[in-house]
């Protein structure tokens, strides 16, 4: 498969536990530009993390089953693989992470940066 030029649209779905808190940390001290949605209330968690376990292929099972997500955080971002120049017209691929070890090995050279 082709490799992304760069990883965009990133959005963090946290809550206030410790592995939220270790994957918004790993964020910031990398200045990675993303969107934190944090989910306080259990009806709000439950609700996400059953919508968000409908977006992807469970690719272990191979079976076309989505994969179970149970907890927060879970970090969804886009694999930018082309775009033209005047960006109108985009290929790219949505793609997740459960922690920062499962995140592509460029990912800190590759996704979007805050504004310095």
């Amino acid at each position: 498969m082709a490799e992304p030029i760069k990883y965009t649209d990133i959005y963090l779905y946290s809550t206030n536990n410790a592995a939220s808190a270790t994957m918004r940390a790993y964020l910031d001290t990398n200045s990675i530009d993303y969107v934190n949605l944090n989910y306080v209330d259990d009806a709000g968690k439950t609700a996400t993390l059953s919508a968000l376990s409908t977006w992807f292929d469970d690719t272990e099972k191979n079976d076309g089953s989505k994969i179970e997500i149970t907890s927060f955080p879970i970090l969804i971002f886009e694999k930018l693989f082309w775009e033209s120049d005047d960006k109108s017209e985009k290929l790219q691929k949505r793609a997740y992470a459960l922690t920062s070890d499962t995140l592509p090995s460029d990912f800190l050279t590759k996704a979007k940066k805050l504004a310095s």
